[in-house]
């Protein structure tokens, strides 16, 4: 599905889901490189840009929101950068190039230019920084959870706790990872933009490094924060299990006395002392009432527990 968005002299061409017939058509329009087609028709793995004589085709990785319904890891978006246009393609629906291209529509209507001058590469910029801010939303999304997790730990919910912190831990290495492997083609880009558009596209991509790395900040810190808490969890856990079995080992212990003196009066002998006399019940339980409170007040003069 193409949509087409247009500001004074600057295009915008959104594709989800392309077609062969909508990349030749975009190829033919645009006169774009046969090297790109497979590029658009499908997804890549791996982080790209390449250099043409008049645009730069880039390849990114952005991380799925783990608090939506997409089972994705990541996301791809495909970026054609040209003097007066954008072609950005992608493969799954994304919320945030949504509300980017309503924005868009906006100041067209309004007929408002907030695109530097209506470039393409001023429009990458202020679609890939929007991008990025959606990034830091959901690092907030993911402190969020981190501090409710925090409550809950502290609150006696040790063991529950260790599948949540299990399962940020997974969603901060696949969005670390994929943020990672950014920046390292954010840099490559950097090198061969100034060739195609000269200093113009450093300027905005060093404010773009700079969000990158307040991406890259705040990801540390909540990873950070989820070694700790792991951590602690892991050792309230083990606290917890230790009393567990120091109470056990106490409960054996003070049972202890009645088993050994209730094995001698099971031994098979016409001899057996008290057994057969008046009282003899009440008599070998106070016995053993006796022994165990003997052995109780010892331990605990002893400093056993």
């Amino acid at each position: 599905m193409i949509k087409k968005y247009t500001n004074q002299n600057l295009t915008w061409v959104d594709v989800e889901n392309p077609t062969k017939e909508e990349v030749n058509s975009l190829m033919s329009e645009f006169n774009l490189d046969p090297e790109n087609a497979q590029e658009m028709a499908m997804p890549t793995y791996k982080p790209k840009v390449m250099s043409y004589s008049n645009y730069i085709y880039l390849i990114l990785h952005f991380p799925a929101f783990k608090h939506s319904h997409n089972e994705e890891h990541k996301h791809e978006i495909d970026f054609v950068i040209g003097k007066d246009f954008l072609i950005t393609t992608r493969y799954t629906s994304i919320d945030q190039m949504d509300k980017i291209s309503k924005i868009f529509e906006v100041n067209t209507m309004l007929e408002k230019s907030s695109f530097a001058g209506a470039s393409g590469v001023g429009l990458f910029y202020f679609v890939l920084k929007e991008l990025f801010k959606s990034l830091e939303d959901e690092i907030d999304f993911i402190g969020d959870s981190l501090k409710n997790i925090e409550r809950k730990v502290f609150s006696g919910q040790e063991k529950h706790m260790v599948m949540a912190l299990s399962k940020v831990s997974r969603n901060l290495l696949d969005f670390k990872n994929t943020v990672n492997a950014q920046g390292d083609t954010m840099a490559d880009l950097e090198k061969i933009g100034i060739g195609i558009f000269g200093k113009e596209i450093h300027y905005y991509l060093s404010d773009l490094a700079s969000e990158h790395y307040k991406i890259g900040q705040m990801l540390e810190k909540d990873i950070n924060l989820l070694q700790e808490l792991r951590e602690t969890n892991n050792s309230l856990l083990s606290t917890k299990q230790s009393e567990i079995m120091k109470t056990l080992t106490i409960i054996t212990f003070i049972v202890m006395p009645f088993t050994i003196i209730n094995s001698f009066f099971q031994i098979y002998a016409e001899n057996t002392p008290i057994l057969g006399m008046e009282y003899d019940w009440y008599i070998i339980v106070l016995s053993e009432l006796v022994v165990v409170f003997i052995t109780f007040f010892y331990a605990r003069h002893r400093k056993w527990f």
